[in-house]
């Protein structure tokens, strides 16, 4: 009878252990997926950072020609005597839009970058969380697996000392 029940807590030792490697496993992937998730974001960060690097070569290229635009202007006035006004009115109007569009451009990048950088720490602190989360669903999985496996162990020596016990009793009787 006795040896019955200590195959049972056998068993069901085993079957404790099994269910602790594949939660052990299961949590695991959790946190593999959770750290691909971080991946994807980082690399969807990347790309928009590419962007407004782009953006930025975009804003030097027409703080380039506002420069050029602005020399050129010069230099009309110097050898147009009778025409400058009309030219320079026109050219002046060019850099005024110029500077307006690079103006706009540079607000407008300078939004999208600090979005971006609002958007990439909110991702970070969701997936921070995500981790955390897991690591404590997992640390709470293995404690209680680990009580009961205490308890378990200590049962099992309790049974042990019984069967040794007994059968020293046995062998008392039948000497």
């Amino acid at each position: 009878m006795l040896g019955i029940n200590c195959r049972k807590r056998e068993e069901k030792w085993r079957e404790l252990s099994a269910t602790l490697s594949a939660s052990e496993a299961a949590l695991k992937e959790q946190l593999q997926s959770a750290q691909r998730q971080q991946q994807t974001a980082e690399e969807a960060i990347r790309k928009q950072a590419a962007a407004a690097q782009v953006a930025s070569a975009d804003l030097q290229t027409l703080q380039k020609r506002l420069d050029e635009a602005t020399a050129l202007a010069a230099e009309q006035q110097g050898r147009r005597a009778k025409e400058d006004q009309l030219e320079r009115d026109k050219f002046q109007q060019e850099i005024e839009a110029l500077k307006d569009a690079l103006e706009a451009e540079k607000r407008y990048h300078e939004a999208d970058v600090h979005q971006l950088g609002v958007e990439k720490d909110q991702e970070m602190e969701t997936i921070g969380l995500k981790i955390k989360d897991t690591i404590a669903k997992k640390d709470h999985q293995i404690a209680g697996l680990q009580t009961e496996m205490e308890s378990l162990q200590a049962r099992n020596a309790e049974l042990q000392n019984c069967l040794e016990k007994q059968r020293q009793e046995l062998l008392m009787l039948g000497s």
